[in-house]
């Protein structure tokens, strides 16, 4: 991490400058004012003197508002504190401290900014993945929970982005084999190994999500949820399904149609193969 030490007393500013080294860091030091506002390079973190006699250490702040910002001050008042962290610095650190502390300071921020730039990458490219959603607004405004959501993996993904961000509500992915009890709340549950359940397990799954914000992702149909919405297939998208669920949709679309000898030759598999699919993706056969 490139970080710039602004401190008059040149002992303590070497001091931190050697021990910031020693962990990795690339340390400049500046001794005066003037000497940091005549750099131009940019810098992760900041660490500014508030011991300036006459002089205003602002224009620094707003200089450098991109980076971490770490105050160090002999003692604490609006002065010191309060007002340059109101002008936009980050934190601050009394002296005399350890450097264990202002590793700590720093790390800490750096880590919030990673993961806040991250977190507004990810909600970027979620509604960016949840535009490729086929459900009309007036649809997603009648919604009502526990909705079983019908299509393949990649459909199922943009819907379920797309009606969190309508609802404006948090989205949490949950296992459907998971025995923990949900809670209630504002947040949207969606559980996209609903087909992996078993008959008996997929009742139970429905009763325990009775009345909640839940979504359910499958393939087939199933009875017991409040609401319903099937998405169009993956061929009409112009899209391309894995092996597996290519196997999974075919069977759930047609083994109604076929007897299960004309099933597994379509698929190119045997009987056997066909049953243990069954077994493994939860697929219970109508009677």
């Amino acid at each position: 991490m490139k970080i710039l030490i602004i401190e008059s007393e040149s002992y303590l500013a070497q001091s931190i400058a050697n021990k910031l080294g020693a962990l990795g860091h690339e340390c400049t030091n500046a001794a005066s004012l003037a000497a940091a506002a005549a750099l131009a390079e940019e810098f992760e973190a900041v660490l500014l003197s508030t011991s300036w006699s006459g002089a205003s250490f602002y224009p620094l702040i707003e200089k450098f508002r991109r980076s971490i910002i770490i105050l160090m001050v002999a003692y604490v008042d609006s002065e010191t504190v309060l007002n340059p962290v109101k002008a936009g610095a980050t934190d601050y650190i009394q002296k005399p401290f350890m450097i264990e502390e202002l590793i700590k300071k720093i790390e800490h921020y750096a880590q919030f900014r990673s993961l806040k730039s991250q977190n507004e990458a990810y909600e970027a490219l979620l509604k960016e993945i949840s535009l490729s959603c086929e459900i009309p607004p007036a649809r997603l405004a009648q919604i009502k929970f526990p909705l079983l959501l019908r299509g393949d993996a990649a459909a199922r993904a943009a819907a379920v982005f797309k009606i969190a961000l309508a609802l404006k509500s948090r989205l949490k992915i949950l296992s459907a084999q998971s025995p923990e009890p949900l809670e209630r709340g504002a947040e949207i549950f969606y559980a996209p190994d609903f087909d992996s359940l078993s008959g008996a397990q997929k009742e139970k799954f429905i009763s325990k999500t009775k009345s909640m914000r839940v979504i359910a992702g499958s393939i087939g149909a199933q009875k017991g949820f409040s609401d319903e919405i099937t998405l169009g297939s993956s061929k009409e998208r112009s899209e391309i399904l894995s092996i597996e669920e290519y196997v999974k949709l075919t069977i759930v679309a047609h083994q109604d149609e076929y007897f299960d000898s004309d099933l597994a030759a379509a698929l190119g598999i045997s009987r056997k193969s066909l049953w243990e699919k069954r077994k493994k993706y939860g697929i219970a056969r109508k009677k």
